[in-house]
């Protein structure tokens, strides 16, 4: 028999949908705004600094998305178990923790032999090289710290419970930005250290605010341990964890990398146009976070609910209303928000950087881009709500092959052409986003035709 009954954490409203989007927009912004300042501080440098921390940046991206997945799963999981059977939400967290450390180790490990053939297989030029690889290898000391927030955060954000992260990556990113100004500029005594100093404050920061967030998870995660045997893990649990996370890290790196392919195809035009792509890629990272945490909030109700539905507790049309929800205040935020920067989007680009080749470079992309973002809104909606339900090939599918098969192929042959430039780049991305949220949400719409109770992997007790 269906549930009736109204249940304050499940029912399908804006308000319940805010209360778990908020903090961890929030959180996510903290970084974004991290990154914002971080280029601010080093546009000052001179187009030849944005263009090393751009090609750092993008393959320390390639990394930090191989930990996505397993997040994701670690969310999934707690959400459906965290109320009826904690000790399997505790077993998937730290198996799913114990993965996280071992890729972070393999990516640092991979940085320290090859940095430099990574850097020079995307531009060229031997000074900007230097500083790039440089720049990666110290930054790459934060992979093995991030991958255990990674993993925490999966836990806290599934069994709803986002303050305590975001307290401490509000707190760390902070730190982080106080520590960015200090060491590239050598203020209040310390030395200065220039691009490196950028990857010296992340970190330190990072490490310190892992540190926090373990102190004050320990007693919640401790928590869910009940007495005998079955807090044991077995290798099949670590199976079925990896199961769980590679479709989506898969997509995650893939998509990575195409967008590391996509800064070097940039490159070979111009430093000054890597210098501006920079910008305003990390310009809509911030305009679009608000989507990011709406649309990672519906990942944990739309999972609860898809739980209660097998269960026959609810009604399989819970489902879409959490989805008709995320879509539209998606929608809103990228109409609330687009105004305001283009309507200043030259005296932003100049907050920036003063360079006034890098701002000529950025303008007409930037207000491109913003546009897209519309489309960006749907995609990021509906693949996070696609991830509760476990579609996670079905995306990786339609991610990875309008990339691959579209984006990049039109790029290269528009480079080849000789005719490329920023304004044409983004304008096929922005054609790429409308793509993917045409077929994702078809996707969507086609699983919620005739919804029927079935089993998961996931939901076997090993």
């Amino acid at each position: 028999m269906i549930n009736t009954d109204p249940n304050p954490v499940c029912e399908p409203t804006a308000r319940n949908l805010l209360k778990l989007a908020v903090p961890i927009a929030l959180g996510m912004a903290s970084l974004s705004i991290l990154g914002l300042l971080e280029t601010s501080i080093l546009g000052h440098y001179g187009q030849h600094a944005l263009a090393a921390s751009a090609s750092a940046n993008y393959l320390f991206f390639v990394f930090l998305s191989a930990f996505a997945g397993f997040s994701i799963a670690i969310q999934s999981q707690v959400a459906r178990h965290i109320d009826d059977a904690p000790y399997i939400a505790r077993k998937y967290t730290l198996v799913g923790l114990s993965q996280l450390v071992f890729v972070a180790l393999s990516f640092i490990l991979l940085v320290y032999f090859f940095n430099r053939e990574m850097i020079a297989a995307q531009i060229h030029d031997e000074h900007i090289i230097t500083q790039a690889s440089e720049f990666l290898w110290i930054k790459s000391w934060s992979l093995l710290p991030i991958a255990i927030l990674m993993a925490l955060r999966g836990f806290l954000h599934g069994a709803n419970q986002p303050k305590v992260f975001l307290t401490c990556l509000v707190s760390s990113h902070t730190l982080s930005g106080v520590l960015c100004y200090l060491l590239v500029y050598g203020k209040l005594g310390f030395p200065e250290l220039g691009l490196k100093g950028a990857a010296f404050s992340t970190v330190i920061s990072i490490s310190l605010g892992t540190a926090l967030l373990c102190l004050l998870t320990l007693r919640p995660l401790n928590a869910t341990k009940q007495k005998g045997t079955i807090n044991k893990i077995t290798p099949s649990d670590y199976v079925t964890g990896w199961h769980l996370a590679w479709p989506t890290s898969f997509q995650q790196v893939i998509f990575a990398i195409g967008t590391a392919a996509f800064m070097a195809i940039i490159a070979k035009t111009s430093v000054t146009e890597l210098a501006a792509a920079h910008l305003i890629i990390t310009l809509s990272l911030v305009l679009i976070l608000p989507v990011v945490g709406i649309g990672m909030s519906a990942t944990t109700f739309i999972s609860r609910s898809h739980t209660l539905f097998q269960q026959g507790e609810t009604s399989p049309q819970n489902s879409q209303r959490w989805y008709t929800i995320t879509l539209r205040l998606s929608l809103a935020c990228i109409l609330l928000v687009s105004p305001a920067l283009l309507l200043t989007t030259e005296s932003v680009l100049f907050a920036l950087t003063k360079d006034p080749e890098v701002v000529a470079a950025a303008y007409w992309p930037l207000i491109i881009l913003v546009f897209s973002l519309l489309f960006e809104a749907v995609t990021i909606s509906t693949k996070q709500s696609l991830y509760a339900l476990h579609q996670n090939k079905a995306v990786l599918t339609i991610l990875s092959s309008t990339q691959w098969l579209i984006l990049l192929p039109a790029m290269l042959i528009i480079h080849l052409s000789g005719n490329g430039s920023l304004e044409i780049y983004v304008l096929c991305h922005a054609i790429q986003r409308a793509i993917n949220g045409i077929l994702l949400y078809r996707i969507w719409k086609k699983e919620h035709q005739n919804p029927t109770p079935q089993p998961h992997i996931s939901d076997v007790e090993v």
